[in-house]
C-alpha cells in the first residue's frame, strides 16, 4: 500500500473507532450502567478492544512501513509507534481482563471504560496531527539538498 492508501485506511479506522467509542460512552453513562445493562457494557468494550487490537496490527505493519521510508526521521517513528503500542496493549489487556471478571464492579466498569474513551479519543488526534500529517504521509518523493535544473 503506498503511503496515501494507508492514511486513508486508518483515518477511516478512525471514523469507525470513534462512532464505537460514542456507544461505549452511551452506555457506560447510561444510568451510571445499571446491573441489567452490565453484560451489555462489557460485550460493548471487548467488542472494542477486539477492534482495536485489528487496528493496531494493520498500523503495526502497514503504518511502520511508511513511516520507516517516509524520510530521515522514519526510523525513529517506527521505533516509537513500537514502543507506543506495546504500552497501549498492555493497558488494553489489563482493561480486558477487568471486563472478562464476572465478580467487577459494574460502575467500576463504567469508569475504566470513560477513562479509556477519553484517552482513545486523546490518542487519535495526535496521531492525526503527527503520524498521519500528509507531509509526512506522502505518495512522492522529496529530495533534500537536490539541485533542480
Amino acid at each position: 500500500m503506498n503511503p496515501a492508501a494507508v492514511r486513508k485506511r486508518i483515518l477511516d479506522d478512525h471514523v469507525d473507532l470513534r462512532t464505537r467509542l460514542d456507544r461505549l460512552e452511551q452506555l457506560a453513562r447510561s444510568d451510571r450502567c445499571p446491573p441489567a445493562g452490565a453484560e451489555t457494557l462489557r460485550a460493548a468494550g471487548c467488542d472494542l478492544l477486539a477492534r482495536l487490537e485489528a487496528h493496531m496490527a494493520f498500523e503495526d505493519v502497514h503504518l511502520a512501513r511508511v513511516l520507516r521510508e517516509a524520510d530521515a526521521w522514519g526510523e525513529e517513528r517506527e521505533r516509537r509507534l513500537v514502543d507506543e503500542h506495546r504500552q497501549q496493549r498492555a493497558h488494553l489487556k489489563h482493561i480486558e481482563l477487568d471486563l472478562r471478571e464476572p465478580a467487577a464492579d459494574v460502575e467500576t466498569l463504567a469508569h475504566e471504560l470513560l477513562d479509556l474513551i477519553a484517552w482513545l479519543r486523546r490518542d487519535m488526534a495526535a496521531e492525526e496531527r503527527e503520524r498521519l500529517d500528509p507531509d509526512v504521509l506522502r505518495d512522492d518523493v522529496v529530495g533534500i539538498r537536490v539541485e533542480a535544473g
